[in-house]
């Protein structure tokens, strides 16, 4: 009988009889990935994301194909010569909600309105066995981040309820954050030449007034042309597929689980400055996401599906869990 489980394990290897073997080259890329708790029809804190990115192609050194601005900023990093580099620019959105959008007044025991609105660009050092990964983010988050605007939009085309209390959202601030993330593997088992599984574990960091916090976690991938695609996947809204980590490979598919736990120290979308308010809530410092999801790639296209499932990022959250699912779509060339 046919069903979805089915699919799901055997998608990796209809592909690799499918497609006919290529040369690989280094491809660049460009992206756009939506995300939405609307997966289970409720607003619950972390509700949209919107980003576009342009991932470069893996090469010997960064610094002899980016533009200026990214060869300095990569230059103050002294990235390692014996890894393949890649970079990478994203422009992100991302929107914050209480529970109930349909009322104006401020809720008791539910997150405050918050949008942000960023440019972030990251760094890769790849390698089958080994990637590191470093950020630079700078945003703001308030008004300017026209998050009110973009969910009203949003909800006027899909027909839902709008949203009433954007009043009492975060004020205008500027905001930052600079990030180390590693990812390395543990085993990788070719069940056939071209398709296995493997494992790895990652660790991250990060530092800045947007959200401090450190994490630890581990992936486990199934699928075709692992060891050209190692690294491409992590638990941080937006990137939780990076094309550039799969530059080096003309094809590929793999179905994945993970899960990260973290130490969140400060969330300015939570404990930022807003209008006089009645209800404090408070960060929960201990967080955890688990994902499961899918990725498919040719030489000239992708597309990556997945769902997270996170922990309260507050101590008031009602929510034990919140949901939600991402979809990535992205040309190569």
């Amino acid at each position: 009988m046919f069903n979805v489980s089915n699919l799901i394990l055997y998608l990796p290897v209809l592909v690799s009889l499918l497609s006919s073997t290529v040369i690989a080259e280094e491809l660049s890329s460009i992206a756009f990935t939506l995300e939405n708790d609307g997966i289970i029809r409720k607003d619950q804190g972390y509700t949209s994301g919107m980003f576009f990115s342009y991932n470069s192609q893996a090469t010997d050194s960064i610094a002899n194909s980016a533009p200026n601005g990214v060869k300095h900023l990569a230059s103050l990093l002294a990235l390692n010569k014996q890894y393949l580099q890649a970079w990478q620019v994203i422009i992100g959105q991302q929107i914050w909600t209480p529970v109930d959008i349909e009322i104006t007044v401020e809720q008791a025991d539910s997150r405050p309105y918050a949008g942000l609105f960023f440019v972030q660009t990251n760094f890769f050092e790849l390698s089958p066995r080994l990637t590191n990964k470093y950020s630079f983010m700078f945003g703001s988050v308030g008004p300017n981040s026209y998050g009110e605007k973009s969910q009203r939009w949003l909800h006027n085309l899909i027909g839902s309820p709008p949203p009433l209390g954007w009043e009492n959202q975060i004020y205008n601030q500027w905001v930052y954050l600079l990030g180390i993330e590693r990812q390395r593997l543990l085993i990788r088992n070719n069940v056939q030449s071209t398709h296995g599984y493997d494992i790895s574990w990652t660790s991250r960091i990060s530092i800045g007034n947007y959200k401090s916090e450190i994490a630890l976690g581990a992936f486990y991938r199934w699928g075709i042309n692992l060891n050209e695609s190692f690294g491409s996947v992590g638990f941080t809204p937006g990137n939780y597929l990076d094309a550039s980590l799969l530059s080096s490979s003309n094809s590929g598919s793999f179905v994945y689980i993970g899960s990260e736990v973290r130490y969140r120290f400060n969330d300015i979308t939570i404990e930022g400055d807003r209008p006089k308010h009645i209800y404090d809530i408070n960060i929960e410092h201990w967080q955890t996401t688990s994902i499961l999801g899918i990725t498919h790639y040719q030489n000239n296209y992708g597309i990556s599906f997945n769902l997270a499932f996170s922990s309260p990022e507050y101590i008031q959250d009602q929510n034990t869990i919140s949901t939600t699912g991402t979809i990535e779509f992205f040309l190569r060339f």
